[in-house]
């Protein structure tokens, strides 16, 4: 039902937002030349832009799939690990048990 009201909400704001900009649009042109006017106006817009970028990174906590995302690589790392742990035990072993297999025996 949320999303139903955002859906119908979202052409207003749009609709308010363009009225801002022009109104802003229509002060900065009465009291500035056309070029300094449309640089300020073409500012604003930059800066309430980074602004809102700069809000949606921030955001506070983490969510659920990037959790469960950190908790796969760390998994992964320790398999990886535990993987790497194992061959450098065997790879001596085995090495030393192949030398001493094809090492021809002394007959006594």
């Amino acid at each position: 039902m949320q999303i139903a009201f955002a859906i119908i909400a979202l052409p207003f704001l749009v609709v308010t937002l363009a009225f801002l900009e022009l109104a802003f649009w229509k002060y900065v042109a009465r009291h500035f030349q056309p070029e300094e006017a449309a640089l300020l106006v073409a500012g604003g817009n930059l800066l309430v832009g980074l602004l809102m970028l700069g809000f949606a990174t921030m955001r506070g906590s983490e969510d659920r799939i990037s959790l469960e995302a950190l908790e796969v690589r760390r998994r992964a790392l320790d398999s990886v690990q535990r993987s790497l742990t194992y061959t450098a035990l065997v790879g001596p072993i085995t090495a030393f048990l192949l030398t001493q297999l094809r090492r021809p025996r002394r007959h006594d």
